[in-house]
């Protein structure tokens, strides 16, 4: 009789829990008396009530905070979802080191290394195309708040993509010897 493969979760289940957690507990302080207090007052203003006066610090802090709430609010559900249909199954195991494990010994750490081929679930698969549009590139670099930060993560991400393009496609054509890009091809 054959045994089940083990299946691999991704994200883990005590991973989506915790951020489970952690929206529900970020989403309890941004409703508090001054948000509900400019909430009702927004509320009358739009019913047609003269005495509701809210200042434009108080509505634009308002706006941002509602803003916020709707994408923690959104995160949390899409979470909450991902654990109840239990989409966090990236697939299962095709083989692994098992047994035949080695130690590793880099100075002041000692941890073991470990492998495993994993066939993934169809529905798990995605495009894995990166979209770079002109508006993409002139909205990371032209932001003036976060310019420097979004052009080292663009640089970075390039050179990540180009390595990946490297070894997808041009080592194995450039060595015909290469085996593990068609080891990996014959898997699938």
């Amino acid at each position: 009789m054959a045994s089940k493969l083990p299946n691999v979760d991704h994200p883990s289940v005590p991973d989506l829990e915790r951020a489970i957690e952690d929206a529900n507990s970020n989403l309890e302080g941004r409703e508090d008396a001054e948000f509900g207090r400019v909430d009702r007052l927004i509320q009358e203003r739009e019913a047609g009530s003269a005495d509701a006066f809210v200042t434009k610090e108080e509505e634009y802090a308002h706006k941002i905070a509602r803003k916020t709430i709707v994408i923690i609010q959104t995160k949390r559900d899409h979470l909450q979802k991902f654990l109840h249909d239990r989409s966090y199954v990236l697939g299962s195991v095709f083989a692994g080191s098992g047994v035949h494990r080695r130690r590793a010994r880099v100075p002041n750490q000692d941890f073991i290394l470990d492998w495993a081929l994993i066939r993934i679930s169809q529905e798990r698969l995605g495009e894995n195309k990166v979209w770079l549009t002109y508006s993409l590139v002139r909205q990371l670099l032209l932001s003036p708040d976060i310019a420097m930060y979004n052009l080292s993560n663009l640089l970075i991400s390039l050179t990540l993509l180009l390595l990946c393009f490297y070894f997808a496609f041009a080592l194995p054509l450039l060595c015909p010897h290469f085996t593990l890009y068609r080891a990996m091809a014959d898997i699938q």
